[in-house]
């Protein structure tokens, strides 16, 4: 309520009357100025292309694209390939001294470790002196064959000859055929006895333990003073534990549910806890084929290239196991379409890209910048596009400036 009557108070008739129409008046008016805006916007007019599809050749990726990642891992340790080696005694006794430390390097034959050796001397020098008796037993039947078989040589002709009795001969000749056989035994028995000195050396030399590999000594099994004897117990002649640092595996735990995609032959790489920065390279050898249903999972063994001196016997491990490489000339080919332009339409070949004519309709668009990919295929002056376009896409040949959304007419005759 105006509270001053000498301020005369305006009338809402006049501004429902007015003022309401005139807004919607100009509401439209800026409308259709926009419209038509648009509608005298300059039209360029344009030279336009549709790519083309071609049949392309594709194989499928190579060895090195398809160890791009891997396709199962896998924790494991390390261990000796194909197994680790043990240096055993290879007769009874008891242990009189051990030559080497766990680490040390040891060649094939070098002596390891060294048995009492005191019963098997003796045992030799029975078995020599056994050999020097039968030796002589058999030059004392040979000289008495040797005699009888000259008198015997003497005698015959004279039998012949009628100048002497026949029956002292032919007694002379049983006799003859009697020291054949005892040196036939004799010899025997010299042969026996020479077999007899080479167990009994063999025995004294196997007091001796030799390496049987070129290896580092994981452990040691046995002490000074312990007795060798020969049992089921796995461990009861072994003297060292031993492995081949040139020959060395990862055992690696694969999980059941990848199992199908991992095969012999498979790459690998490699990577120990405490090298952490190197990887090594390897092959899928050999799964044991007994799963460990605790763990849910199935052994594999995976050989290592080229192992560093650093490597050792349970280290821990991670495999990365790989695609495995194409044989040549396996690999699959199949052919496929892909989008080609003209080449000169692009002019920096470094970041392509080109003028396409969007929202085409009637001949008329707008143009639209897009970035492409180019791939390695030409014909006749048209290039590959891998990505960017797509069927049916009208490429602006014009070499005209356009901003984005600038309205486009295809000549006519295009």
């Amino acid at each position: 309520m105006n509270m001053n009557p000498s301020i005369p108070e305006p009338s809402r008739r006049f501004v429902t009357r007015f003022g309401l129409p005139i807004s919607i008046i100009a509401i439209t008016f800026l409308i259709l100025a926009l419209a038509s805006w648009k509608l005298i916007r300059k039209t360029h007019d344009v030279e336009a292309v549709t790519v083309v599809m071609r049949d392309v050749e594709t194989t499928e990726p190579t060895s090195t694209e398809a160890n791009a990642g891997p396709i199962v891992q896998a924790p494991g340790w390390v261990e000796a390939s194909p197994y680790a080696i043990y240096a055993s005694a290879l007769t009874q006794g008891v242990v009189d001294e051990i030559h080497v430390l766990e680490g040390d390097y040891v060649e094939e034959g070098q002596p390891i470790a060294t048995l009492i050796s005191e019963d098997s001397e003796l045992a030799l020098t029975a078995a020599k002196a056994k050999v020097s008796i039968r030796k002589g037993e058999l030059r004392a039947a040979q000289t008495q064959m040797d005699v009888r078989t000259d008198e015997y040589d003497r005698k015959k002709p004279l039998v012949e000859s009628g100048t002497l009795a026949e029956g002292p001969v032919e007694r002379l000749r049983l006799r003859l055929l009697n020291d054949e056989a005892k040196v036939a035994m004799a010899r025997a028995s010299v042969d026996a006895a020479v077999a007899e000195f080479a167990i009994a050396q063999l025995a004294l030399d196997r007091c001796i333990v030799r390496s049987p590999i070129d290896g580092i000594v994981i452990e040691r099994l046995i002490s000074p003073g312990s007795a060798i004897r020969f049992s089921n117990n796995e461990h009861s002649s072994h003297i060292l534990h031993l492995y081949d640092p040139n020959y060395l595996q990862i055992r690696a735990d694969i999980p059941l549910v990848d199992a199908a995609k991992v095969g012999v032959g498979h790459p690998a790489e490699i990577i120990v806890d405490v090298l952490p920065n190197t990887v090594f390279k390897g092959v899928v050898v050999r799964f044991v084929h007994k799963a460990d249903q605790q763990k849910n999972t199935i052994e594999s063994k995976v050989f290592i290239h080229n192992p560093s001196p650093l490597l050792k016997p349970d280290m821990l491990a991670r495999v990365k196991i790989l695609q495995p490489d194409q044989p040549e000339g396996t690999k699959k080919t199949w052919t496929e379409q892909h989008v080609f332009i003209p080449k000169d339409v692009i002019s920096d070949m470094n970041n392509p890209s080109v003028w396409v004519i969007a929202n085409l309709h009637r001949g008329v668009g707008n143009a639209e910048k897009r970035n492409i990919t180019l791939g390695t295929q030409e014909f006749d002056g048209w290039i590959e596009v891998l990505s960017g376009l797509s069927a049916g896409d009208s490429v602006i040949t014009s070499e005209i400036t356009f901003v984005n959304g600038d309205v486009v007419a295809i000549k006519e005759g295009e």
